[in-house]
């Protein structure tokens, strides 16, 4: 007789009052920097993050200022959030990508991310929500 459990998902409470798995990531870039982000500041985007789980937190930090979105439109669109050069931000947010946009050229940001157990596919796409990425 085979068992049948059901997955945890995005609503299931007990995932974000435990401790995250901790993930680790390091996105650099070397490209030219080519879209304009705000008035003389150009940008790249410098790796699109796919989190092997759905995230409890994030945290950021690099030595020049990025911006972050949730979605792939989110620079098009303008939703995307500063982050100042010298300045570790946290956010206590959950998802399943995260994409960067970099200020300098070359530049490192440094994330440190704590994951749930909820698989991808157990998290909705939110990139069609407004302050996302509609």
């Amino acid at each position: 007789m085979a068992l049948h459990y059901q997955k945890s998902h995005h609503n299931n409470v007990g995932e974000y009052q435990q401790s995250g798995i901790p993930y680790v990531f390091q996105a650099s870039n070397a490209a030219a920097l080519a879209v304009t982000v705000e008035s003389g500041t150009d940008a790249v985007l410098m790796s699109p993050i796919r989190f092997p789980y759905v995230t409890k937190f994030i945290t950021v930090v690099s030595s020049a200022k990025f911006w972050i979105a949730y979605g792939t439109t989110g620079l098009a669109n303008k939703n995307i959030f500063l982050v100042p050069a010298n300045t570790s931000m946290t956010f206590e947010v959950k998802c399943k990508d995260l994409f960067i946009y970099a200020s300098a050229n070359p530049q490192k940001v440094y994330i440190h991310a704590g994951l749930t157990s909820i698989e991808r596919s157990m998290f909705p796409d939110i990139a069609t929500i407004d302050g996302v990425g509609a």
